[in-house]
């Protein structure tokens, strides 16, 4: 972990004393005979651990009766007390407790039906899905966005909160509210949107999320709409650190200054970059370890970012301190979907 304005200093060996510092830490711990006890349990069953925090879903698999306690909504004993051993905000156990219910909820475990089904395993198992086409009135919607940013410099990172009704046939399309829920293992809501600009002249130094980052308030979605083509060429393109959705992170809450190295990201997990067409998009968890890429020369970028929020968790704060809700959104009032399990018949604009 290092704060966001000292990653353009790290040497080539960042990763590695990133990983010593870890390990150090990790053995410092006082351990009584019972976390000493869980902790050797977890690792036998499939715990897998770097710098950045620890997964359990190779535990979670391994140990099928979890599904039974989950009904409960009970943490299994060895998991719970590893998580709190090494957790560094103890009001964020109550977040931590649901999105761990919420991610191996047992209707999330049904065999794939269909050939969208598929579609949805690969978004559980990766933390994103991208889109070919929304079904959107591109030109009508791009022409709405560029005028709630007229008068906005084209050179630095903008934000516009604007109603835009032509947005409105996503925001309430039952596919991807089914999707979304069935992802997140729980009822959710549409909290809002906006509009953000990437200039052609930002620079990571200027933009915090262009470092390697999660949101540090669990899982919730983000989607976003491009009003311009995204690809490798024209630059400004969102990375994601395939299958890092499922990390319990060891810190969560006011992360804003928290930043991981690129080098360290890239030796750790497979990245993703989120290439699309305009009028396409993609949605993916905010868990996820991910960052908007602006190195290097780049083309401006303007996108429309779409959230999606546990409603569980908006009806009861999490004392998390996190950008959850999105604060930066035009709001959006009485868009919810109840969660009924796997999705059904998702559309074929899934890619």
């Amino acid at each position: 972990h290092m704060d966001a304005t000292t990653p353009t200093t790290l040497t080539a060996s960042t990763s590695t004393d990133i990983e010593k510092v870890a390990r150090s830490f990790i053995r410092a711990q006082p351990f009584s005979e019972q976390i000493s006890c869980s902790i050797s349990a977890v690792v036998r069953d499939g715990l897998r651990w770097n710098a950045l925090g620890m997964d359990f879903s190779g535990v979670v698999r391994k140990r099928k009766h979890m599904q039974k306690s989950h009904r409960a909504h009970q943490l299994d004993p060895d998991i719970a007390d590893v998580m709190k051993h090494y957790m560094h905000c103890v009001a964020c156990w109550p977040l931590v407790q649901f999105d761990f219910w919420s991610r191996y909820h047992p209707m999330r475990a049904v065999a794939p039906l269909s050939k969208y089904d598929k579609q949805f395993i690969q978004f559980q198992r990766v933390g994103f899905a991208k889109f070919v086409d929304l079904g959107l009135n591109i030109d009508a919607l791009e022409a709405a966005a560029r005028r709630a940013l007229s008068g906005q410099q084209r050179s630095s990172a903008v934000v516009a909160m604007e109603r835009l009704p032509e947005l409105e046939p996503l925001i309430s399309s039952t596919e991807i509210l089914q999707l979304a829920s069935a992802y997140m293992g729980s009822d959710i809501k549409v909290t809002g949107y906006k509009v953000l600009r990437l200039g052609s002249e930002l620079r990571t130094h200027e933009y915090r999320s262009g470092y390697w980052h999660h949101d540090g308030c669990g899982t919730r979605l983000k989607m976003f709409i491009y009003l311009q083509d995204v690809d490798n060429a024209t630059g400004c393109v969102t990375e994601i650190a395939s299958g890092s959705q499922d990390m319990f992170f060891y810190q969560y809450g006011r992360v804003g200054g928290v930043r991981f190295t690129s080098e360290y990201v890239k030796h750790q997990y497979t990245v993703e970059r989120m290439t699309g067409r305009r009028g396409g998009g993609f949605i993916f968890d905010t868990n996820t370890v991910h960052r908007g890429n602006v190195e290097g020369p780049h083309s401006g970028r303007d996108a429309i970012i779409l959230n999606i929020e546990s409603l569980r968790k908006l009806r009861r704060p999490l004392a998390t301190r996190g950008p959850c809700p999105e604060p930066e959104s035009y709001p959006v009032h009485n868009v919810t979907y109840r969660f009924r399990g796997r999705p059904r018949g998702l559309q074929s604009g899934l890619g």
